[in-house]
């Protein structure tokens, strides 16, 4: 947990803590005879005096700590005092399915509009049905004869200069008092949302995570509320972020790990499971059933869990419940991957290799996935790897260094202008260099249209690919790729597993040191390039964000029970790795016929040629006679290995 709280607001909150002494139980009954101002002390007697109905249970310790922060927070801001720069304006609070998130939420609203003049707030959910939810149980909290008593013009709508009754809507409540609250949706934008002239003094965050967000859909959800919604707020307003984890990777997860860029001073509590960590279910006359486990809240008892166990299944239960966000390895298509071990960035692959760049004389190899949905679907998915050549380090290790994901109106042009573009910005091939300044050239504004299309197909037939396929059904996109561009896109196999067994099999580690990371163990065969500024939160292509979603995210189809079969949504940049992954095609560039000489030589003399190599200077006469006779020897052990492969060779044809 997260809390910096000064000297001023300590004090705040041990004041606010007078009202344990009451009995929880005892407090609902206490109030009846108090007025507004006196319950107003704590958030432990507030609560239940204005929502007795909503409040009944004993409060936890992870409420208490959120209810804590946010209401010594309220006390300073509704006596318009300084607020520290130390305390928290903005809060995360992760709890699991059951255990209050929203209602917490729903009695902040309520709170700002009972304590602070003339606020306004914007309450925003992923989609327009589920903010309209929350304002509904926001306006019932209102309606009640509780604020009626404690705050008369809280519990009025508000009404026009001509007579006009605007206080009661299904997206907006605003009251007589001068409160509003507004529900908003990122499905539909929420840019410039104000209440007249008075902007938002506090926004919440609910339910924003969906379970089947796309990387793009999350990115542009979570740029919609840091560049349109949190700047709305007035100064000193707040912001809090409640949501369970949904997902691995999700906004709210990341937010926690701290991946994001916002809410960098935060009040952060969670996440809390409904159950600890003792929770087992084990199948019970064919139905799954809570056999252990201690609730984290009295309200959720074991009856109550089990019932939503029934009602929503047992994987529902360990994601909506117990944050349990990760499928297990043995549910992913990316058996065994991990960011830890198969994400470098181009930084760490310099550390080992001397350069940020692919060297001129490893394998390329390309697979295409033909799609026209775009990344929330289905799209069209270009991936590109590099084979370590023999005569260097690593030799055979595979490096996924690229991927383009296309838009829905995305064209052909448009990808194979952007592969061949991007490719000489991670590449030193000379022949890339070329075919990137003839795709320069063509789209100069002299160039005719048929000088432009020769110079574009000249581009794409000299990127130095080893195998390029593609879908096999997609035989008019690889044509026009062929044709029109030059690029060698032949077909595919077709089967949906091709390429799977290869991958599983240079994903699982070694026992070995991680030559990228120092002091991690196992030591994979592939490995994901990233950009430098990429590593822990991918944005575009140059962070593999498509390959690090599915590689987190795809799961075997589960309506398949012959086979393991992926899924078909979100599998389309695995589906381009393994256009090129499948029946073991990569292969490192063999070493040259030299190479393999000064490779047979004895070790003594390697050490001696490379020694006198690395420091610019020739060899003596006496370390020149010991070359000579080495060679010699090397290229006389290299001829007869060849001679006995031959023989070899001829014995089996017989």
């Amino acid at each position: 947990m997260e809390k910096t709280v000064s000297k001023q607001a300590q004090k705040i909150g041990a004041a606010l803590k007078y009202a344990l002494a009451y009995v929880e139980r005892d407090a609902a009954k206490a109030v009846a005879s108090l007025d507004a101002s006196m319950i107003e002390e704590t958030w432990r007697v507030w609560l239940p005096a204005i929502a007795p109905k909503t409040f009944t249970a004993p409060f936890e310790s992870f409420h208490a700590e959120f209810l804590d922060w946010y209401w010594a927070l309220l006390s300073l801001r509704a006596g318009s005092e300084t607020v520290p720069e130390n305390l928290p304006l903005a809060g995360l609070l992760a709890l699991g399915r059951g255990l209050g998130k929203s209602t917490i939420l729903e009695a902040i609203a309520l709170a700002e509009g009972a304590h602070i003049p003339r606020s306004f707030g914007v309450y925003i959910s992923s989609t327009q049905d589920k903010a309209k939810e929350h304002l509904a149980s926001i306006r019932d909290l209102i309606e009640s004869s509780e604020i009626a008593e404690y705050y008369p013009g809280l519990a009025n709508p508000r009404v026009g200069k001509f007579g006009n009754q605007r206080g009661w809507r299904a997206e907006a409540v605003y009251t007589d008092s001068g409160f509003g609250i507004v529900a908003a949706s990122l499905e539909q934008g929420i840019r410039g949302l104000r209440d007249s002239e008075i902007r938002p003094t506090f926004i919440l965050l609910d339910d924003i995570d969906e379970r089947d967000d796309s990387p793009q859909i999350k990115q542009e959800k979570f740029d919609t509320i840091r560049f349109d919604a949190l700047p709305m707020l007035a100064p000193f307003g707040v912001a809090i972020f409640a949501q369970n984890l949904i997902y691995s990777g999700s906004i709210m997860d990341d937010t926690l790990k701290r991946k994001l860029d916002w809410f960098h001073l935060r009040h952060a509590v969670g996440p809390v499971n409904t159950f600890q960590n003792d929770l087992e279910i084990e199948k019970v006359d064919g139905r799954p059933t809570i056999i252990a486990g201690t609730p984290n809240w009295a309200r959720i008892d074991r009856p109550v869990a089990q019932d939503m166990l029934n009602k929503n299944g047992e994987e529902s239960f360990w994601r909506e419940c117990q944050n349990k966000t990760t499928p297990s390895s043995e549910k992913l298509v990316w058996k065994g991957f991990s960011e830890t071990l198969h994400v470098i960035t181009w930084e760490q692959f310099a550390a080992v290799f001397g350069r940020r760049k692919i060297p001129e004389h490893w394998y390329l190899y390309a697979g295409y996935d033909a799609g026209s949905t775009g990344p929330e679907r289905h799209p069209a998915v270009f991936s590109v790897a590099a084979v370590a050549a023999e005569n260097g380090k690593l030799a055979g290790d595979i490096f996924i260094i690229y991927e383009f994901v296309a838009e829905a109106s995305e064209t052909e042009d448009n990808m194979a202008k952007a592969l061949i573009e991007d490719l000489a910005a991670l590449c030193t091939h000379p022949k890339i260099s070329e075919a990137a300044s003839l795709v320069r050239q063509s789209y100069e504004p002299n160039t005719p249209e048929a000088a432009a299309w020769r110079l574009r197909s000249r581009a794409g037939a000299a990127m130095p690919f080893r195998v390029f396929h593609g879908s096999h059904e997609a035989n008019s996109e690889r044509k026009t790729f062929v044709m029109k561009w030059g690029l060698p896109i032949g077909a595919g196999k077709a089967g949906k597993t091709e390429g799977l067994s290869q991958l599983h099999f240079y994903l699982k580690p070694e026992r070995k040191s991680h030559p990228f990371k120092l002091g991690l163990e196992g030591k994979p065969n592939i490995y994901l390039v990233v950009a430098n500024d990429q590593l822990l939160v991918p944005r575009d292509r140059f962070g593999l964000a498509r390959h690090r979603w599915e590689a987190a995210n795809l799961k075997w189809d589960v309506k398949v029970t012959t086979r393991d079969v992926p899924t078909k949504f979100g599998d389309d940049a695995t589906d381009a790795a393994k256009q090129y992954l499948q029946t073991f095609a990569l292969q490192a560039r063999p070493l040259t016929y030299h190479e393999k000489v000064h490779a047979a030589m004895s070790e003594p003399v390697r050490d001696m040629i490379e020694e006198a190599q690395s420091h610019g200077r020739g060899l003596s006469p006496e370390q020149e006679m010991w070359a000579v006779i080495e060679r010699d020897r090397a290229r006389k052990s290299i001829k007869s290995s060849v001679q006995r492969f031959d023989d070899f060779g001829r014995l089996i044809d017989r």
